[in-house]
Parts: C-alpha cells; sequence; structure tokens
C-alpha cells in the first residue's frame, strides 16, 4: 500500500499517557495531525457505568477497568490488522496497563506527561467536560507505578505546549517519522 494511505508493514501505537489534567489528548491530537495519524482516546471507551463512577467521585477497580481496557484493546487490534499506526491518549498510570498495550500487535512507545500537583490541579479546575473530577486527583497519585524504569517510555515537561511536544517526540522514536507514517 502507498504512503498516502497510512499503512505500513509494522504499525507503531504512541501512547500519551499521564495524569488528568497533563494534557495527553492534546497532545496526542498534535502529534496525529502532525503525522497524519489515527487518534483514539482511551475515554472514549469508558462504559456509562465507569463514567457515573468517576463523575461521583470513586476511582475505578479492577473490575471496572477490565471492559474498559477490552475496549481499547479491541480498536486496537483492528488497527493493528489493517497495519494502521495511531496515537492513543491513556492514561497508563498502571504497570499492568502498559503491559497490556504492549502487548498488543504494535511497536509501542510512551511519552509520559509529567507536571507538578499545583500544574495539575489548576488545570483541572478549569475543566468542565472531564470524566475525572478534580477531587481524585489523589487518587491517581496514588495508582502511578513509575515507568521510569521501562526502555519504551519517555518523560517529557507537560507544561510545554502540545505543538513543542510534538516536535520533541519525533528524536526520542527508534524511528523516523517517515517510518511511523509511511
Amino acid at each position: 500500500m502507498s504512503r498516502d494511505e497510512g499503512v505500513i508493514e509494522r504499525p507503531h501505537l504512541l501512547i500519551c499517557m499521564g495524569m488528568a489534567g497533563s494534557g495527553k489528548a492534546a497532545l496526542a491530537r498534535a502529534i496525529a495531525a502532525r503525522f497524519e495519524l489515527i487518534m483514539l482516546d482511551a475515554n472514549d471507551f469508558q462504559p456509562a457505568s465507569n463514567r457515573l463512577k468517576l463523575a461521583g467521585g470513586m476511582s475505578l477497580s479492577d473490575a471496572d477497568r477490565k471492559p474498559w481496557m477490552d475496549a481499547v484493546c479491541r480498536r486496537l487490534d483492528h488497527l493493528a490488522i489493517a497495519r494502521r499506526s495511531c496515537v492513543l491518549a491513556h492514561s497508563a498510570l498502571r504497570r499492568q496497563d502498559r503491559d497490556r498495550l504492549r502487548s498488543q500487535r504494535f511497536g509501542v512507545s510512551f511519552i509520559n506527561l509529567l507536571a507538578s500537583r499545583t500544574v495539575l490541579k489548576e488545570r483541572l479546575t478549569g475543566r468542565k467536560a472531564h470524566c475525572l473530577p478534580l477531587k481524585l486527583l489523589n487518587s491517581q497519585l496514588d495508582d502511578l507505578q513509575s515507568p521510569l524504569v521501562e526502555a519504551d517510555v519517555f518523560p517529557m515537561d507537560a507544561t510545554l505546549s502540545p505543538e513543542a511536544l510534538a516536535e520533541r517526540v519525533v528524536p526520542l522514536l527508534d524511528q523516523s517519522p517517515a517510518a511511523i507514517n509511511a
């Protein structure tokens, strides 16, 4: 298939990860636009029951997360079979979720967006339409299993603009932009 069709031999999955308010979706949109990739937001795959629970200020259990992760992985599987690279906005706070995403049929890289609690709190306070309320920020911080020793996770400063971060993504990957979007 031609480059213009966005299909390659081994697709790449780039995951923009971090806490709520870190700018995962904004960065994923900027990368998708720059490289003409499909962009997915894991929040779009949350079952209604999870959205209600989160809106009520309750953390999700492993049982709650399972159908959500199953739905995300089903969509990724369809894209991998079609050999379509994509960028995914996903909290990926827990190692088991990152490992499950790694098990997909993609080459995988994570961009870990790092911001202080103060920055995250300010951003979440200013949001109206988001499934995670400010009062769950502490539970997210508690859930974080640090990816600092994972070779495919690249930390980046979440206070930079999505466009500036998108510029910095290319040198971090083992592939050129042409390989990502061949």
